[in-house]
């Protein structure tokens, strides 16, 4: 790559594999060519943009600027401060962001900033209650029917088991027991069986250009648990909810981001969360 053509940019973007030493490698080499004034981007789903920044030496230029995927279709984006950003590069990119039509939401550098910290864990709860025997299918429906575009596992299925593992893995450390990538989850990716993209994941999808719908994968569904119990949906649902809005309080609570509606908001263009319910806060309001 030629990096000399960057050296003439105002907003560079940097959007390359989320591995945190490809990202350092390539913001150093960014950094060499960049003119002093130029704010550096990562589109980092949930890597540090503090670690990113300190192979620079002016991290108060450098935020992450995370779009979600697809990127024509969803209109949020995550404005990451990292402890040395400055108040100019925050506005710049909020800025550049409603200049591209997108709703910023603006929080503090934390693993999986706003929307991938609230979300992993409701996977993680929906995946222990199948490891408990609850059933994949029964899961994803009561996730719709509670007014979900998609339940859980179709949604690993589409974002890819890998990409998936790799989130699960940064949220590890700082979440503990709340987001458990387990054994047989690891081992299907070691397999290849990624998801949509691969034809297999929790389910099992039609080969391209043909019709069909998509069948649990028995297999992967026996690896989690040998064992079938009944739970109501309203129990699945509760169960699931929980575990987001609890999270969501404590992005709060660390000033991740101190906005509950901006948190709502974030939940309703980032994940899909029903926009008749609002969002964690609205729905821990009703709640209790």
């Amino acid at each position: 790559h030629d990096f000399s053509k960057l050296a003439d940019a105002d907003v560079i973007i940097e959007a390359v594999f989320e591995d945190i030493n490809v990202k350092r490698d390539t913001f150093a080499k960014i950094a060499q060519h960049a003119k002093p004034s130029a704010v550096l981007a990562s589109n980092t789903s949930s890597l540090s943009i503090d670690e990113i920044a300190q192979t620079t030496k002016s991290p108060a230029k450098i935020g992450g600027l995370h779009f979600f995927n697809p990127v024509p279709r969803m209109a949020l984006v995550e404005v990451v401060r990292g402890k040395s950003t400055d108040d100019q590069t925050g506005a710049t990119l909020v800025a550049l962001a409603h200049k591209l039509g997108k709703t910023a939401v603006v929080c503090r550098d934390a693993p999986g900033f706003i929307v991938n910290r609230i979300l992993f864990p409701y996977l993680a709860s929906a995946i222990q209650l199948a490891q408990q025997g609850v059933g994949v299918q029964s899961i994803d429906k009561a996730m719709q029917n509670w007014g979900w575009p998609m339940g859980p596992f179709v949604l690993m299925d589409t974002i890819g088991l890998d990409v998936c593992g790799m989130i699960f893995g940064v949220l590890k450390q700082p979440l503990g027991t709340r987001v458990t990538w387990p054994d047989a989850c690891a081992k299907a990716v070691t397999e290849k069986r990624l998801g949509r993209k691969t034809g297999r994941g929790f389910y099992v999808y039609p080969p391209k250009g043909e019709k069909g719908d998509p069948t649990v994968d028995s297999d992967f569904a026996r690896s989690l648990s040998s064992k079938s119990i009944e739970m109501s949906e309203s129990e699945i649902q509760s169960k699931l909810m929980r575990a987001m809005v609890d999270e969501a309080k404590r992005v709060m609570d660390e000033k991740v981001c101190n906005d509950a509606e901006a948190i709502d908001l974030a939940a309703q263009l980032g994940l899909g969360f029903p926009v008749f319910r609002g969002g964690p806060f609205r729905v821990a309001r009703v709640t209790t």
